[in-house]
């Protein structure tokens, strides 16, 4: 299932960044060419970059792939640095979890007040919900990263 969903979460960010660069591209096209930019590229482009963001969380999440300052880690031993690996995850899970609920509590208050985008006039709340959900899988990989033994490495480096 992991594998399965980090898959389509890669396929869904690389459509929208080539639909962003695309946009991008005819818009600075339209307004160099013919002084119009396109009406709305700017919204949809605020649109995509969220969604792109957004899903890059969850993918660094479950990749593991976050970046890291090893300060500590050399200086204690092997079983003490799972720990406070653990107790990273856990932290971190629990805090994007209170931001998840503060991000549904944002997505409903778009929804019951019926916003929509200015030009296009798209309605904001499908968006605020999918930002919800993103936000929450993420809590959920750190949360369940936490719940996993973490792999030991020798002094080179390499797992064990």
């Amino acid at each position: 299932m992991n594998q399965a969903f980090q898959r389509a979460l890669e396929i869904a960010v690389a459509f929208f960044l080539c639909a962003l660069m695309l946009l991008t591209g005819a818009d600075v096209a339209a307004r160099y060419f013919f002084n119009r930019p396109i009406p709305g590229a700017f919204e949809l482009i605020e649109m995509l970059m969220g969604a792109i963001v957004y899903i890059g969380l969850v993918l660094t999440t479950v990749r593991r792939d976050h970046i890291a300052v090893d300060l500590v880690d050399k200086r204690i031993s092997p079983p003490a640095l799972g720990g406070l690996k653990r107790v990273n995850d856990l932290l971190s899970g629990v805090i994007v979890a209170i931001s998840a609920l503060g991000v549904a509590w944002q997505a409903q208050s778009i929804y019951q007040s019926d916003l929509h985008s200015s030009i296009l006039g798209i309605p904001l709340w499908p968006a605020a919900a999918v930002v919800t959900f993103l936000v929450a899988a993420t809590a959920f990989f750190f949360l369940l990263h936490a719940g996993q033994r973490q792999p030991q490495q020798n002094p080179q480096g390499a797992h064990r």
